[in-house]
């Protein structure tokens, strides 16, 4: 059976390129780029052969599962890109106030085609084909792409790295939601109080030498 029912064989090609980029125009402030993109090729020939078992009075009995013969090509191609760019500013005051500020944007972008073709009743079983078939042709089609966007932003704290506060925000969109229904606004945010830093700490500093309560909320979206 193994050797006689077909084979199935696929062939994949797959490309990948990442590219990154950091520019400092000034201290303390930095402008970072990068840019992701992956392609996908299959090629794949699905053979479907008719088994003929010898019965023991000598006859010839063909498997019904599987006749008919046939052949079946998918060509399928497919590629994805991503892009992120933000620029970073940090910035200190009097060496007790420390601040970083954050902005940036995301892209991406997926398509997908798949073609199917299957032609049965094989002519030349060693040489299969749909053009050494001469049965029943059909085609299919198949095809899909979606994408994102999306704004960020973050700001960030600290005084005298004892008290630290972060806010987030992000607006994303994507083409998976209907018109009109796409975008949505998901902020965060979290404070921090490192208590090992207070001068009433230095006396179990060398049983506990870091302690710090921290409280947090957020909102993500998903599609």
């Amino acid at each position: 059976w193994a050797e006689d029912a077909g084979t199935d064989r696929s062939e994949t090609t797959e490309n990948w390129q990442l590219l990154t980029t950091e520019l400092r125009p000034l201290k303390g402030w930095r402008i970072n780029g990068d840019f992701a993109y992956h392609s996908t090729g299959v090629k794949r020939l699905n053979v479907k052969k008719a088994v003929i078992e010898t019965y023991v009075d000598g006859s010839l009995v063909p498997h019904g599962e599987t006749l008919p013969s046939q052949a079946q090509q998918v060509s399928e191609n497919a590629y994805y890109w991503s892009t992120n760019i933000y620029t970073t500013y940090d910035k200190s005051i009097a060496q007790k106030h420390h601040f970083t500020a954050m902005v940036g944007m995301q892209l991406e972008y997926s398509n997908t085609n798949v073609l199917t073709a299957t032609r049965t009743n094989l002519i030349v079983p060693d040489v299969p084909s749909l053009n050494t078939a001469n049965g029943n042709f059909t085609v299919g089609e198949s095809m899909s792409h979606w994408a994102t966007q999306g704004y960020f932003g973050r700001v960030n704290y600290n005084f005298d790295e004892k008290y630290l506060l972060e806010i987030n925000g992000r607006y994303d969109g994507t083409s998976r939601f209907r018109r009109g229904r796409r975008w949505g606004f998901f902020p965060s945010f979290s404070a921090g109080w490192n208590l090992d830093k207070e001068n009433f700490w230095s006396g179990i500093g060398a049983i506990i030498n870091t302690f710090k309560i921290r409280i947090s909320w957020g909102q993500l979206g998903n599609q």
